[in-house]
């Protein structure tokens, strides 16, 4: 079965005046055909998507086209749930985006005693900010999340405000970030969809990309030399082709949570799991992020139906300055 999904359709049907005075009324019935045609195929999609059931460890779930932020599947996707320490996705991203890789971070005494999992910093130990975010995203340091959120933020709350503006501009109303490491806290959640949304902004950063894709690290402290070492614990990595990331999580009170995402044959696939198994269960998310990635690959295809300045029959104006319109895709529509 091949499920088809459509790009770029918003916004990219323009009209242009023109003379046509060979054009009768019909013209504009047979557009409006074409397009209602072209409609159907984009609402029989959504459909086939929504349709389909895999079976899934995890309570919450959803896979996203990352270069559309089409949704292709989700299982309570749009349920308000916590997320564990996939919440330093938005702790890398919003430190990217307002501070300087080569910062050099001081560790306060609140952020030394953090639980785990930890780095086990020290107060007034400092450190390169990028060091720091390869530790925060390759094994996910408690620690260092609150010390980046201090340097960043001036304050956790203060860095959390940043983290809740960055989710409402990417369009996140059912999102709310209270922790920069997402240890549990009242009213920190998302839902499986938004955090497939922010995942699928991040991946878009070079930066990020490089971080979540290295597969060890190598550091020093800057004021007596202590050194460290840290390894990806994201076996996705390792386990599925075409992987590129993201993150990691588990509490208590989420669950195992995880945020795949793979790059492969022009796709670009971001999946979420949520509460997805607790102890002994740690493989669950795998298996899970494993379906949902064959899912995608195995039934989602972009192909070229219009190419840019595809021109439909012109179009009757009633009391325009001109009586016709000439309609046009300003660029390539891919379904």
């Amino acid at each position: 079965m091949g499920i088809t999904y459509f790009e770029g359709i918003t916004d990219k049907l323009q009209a242009e005046n023109i003379n046509s005075p060979n054009t009768d009324k019909s013209s504009e019935a047979d557009t409006d055909s074409e397009l209602e045609k072209l409609e159907k195929k984009i609402m029989e999609s959504a459909d086939s998507a929504n349709n389909e059931s895999i079976k899934l460890y995890a309570q919450s779930a959803a896979l996203m086209d990352a270069d559309t932020g089409r949704v292709l599947y989700e299982k309570n996707g749009y349920k308000e749930m916590p997320m564990a320490s996939t919440t330093k996705i938005m702790t890398c991203i919003v430190a990217l985006e307002n501070a300087k890789l080569d910062d050099i971070v001081t560790v306060s005494k609140y952020a030394s005693t953090m639980p785990d999992v930890q780095l086990n910093i020290r107060e007034g130990e400092q450190f390169k900010l990028s060091d720091l975010l390869y530790s925060l995203m390759l094994e996910s340091h408690n620690d260092v999340a609150v010390a980046i959120a201090e340097h960043v933020g001036g304050s956790v709350e203060g860095f959390a405000k940043m983290m809740n503006k960055k989710a409402k501009e990417l369009g996140c109303e059912h999102t709310r970030f209270v922790t920069p490491n997402g240890l549990d806290a009242e009213g920190h959640y998302t839902t499986a969809v938004e955090l497939a949304k922010i995942a699928s902004y991040a991946v878009k950063n070079d930066e990020f990309i490089k971080i979540t894709n290295t597969s060890a690290w190598e550091f020093q402290e800057l004021k007596k030399g202590r050194t460290f070492s840290v390894s990806n614990k994201d076996r996705f990595l390792y386990i599925y082709d075409g992987a590129i990331g993201v993150k990691t999580g588990f509490t208590g009170k989420a669950g195992y949570c995880f945020v795949g995402a793979v790059k492969k044959d022009n796709k670009t696939f971001i999946s979420t799991v949520l509460a997805c198994g607790w102890p002994p269960h740690k493989s669950y998310k795998w298996s899970d992020t494993t379906k949902l990635m064959d899912f995608g690959m195995d039934n989602f295809e972009l192909k070229q139906i219009f190419k840019a300045d595809k021109v439909f029959n012109p179009v009757y104006v009633e009391d325009g300055k001109k009586n016709y319109v000439d309609l046009y895709y300003e660029g390539t529509l891919l379904y």
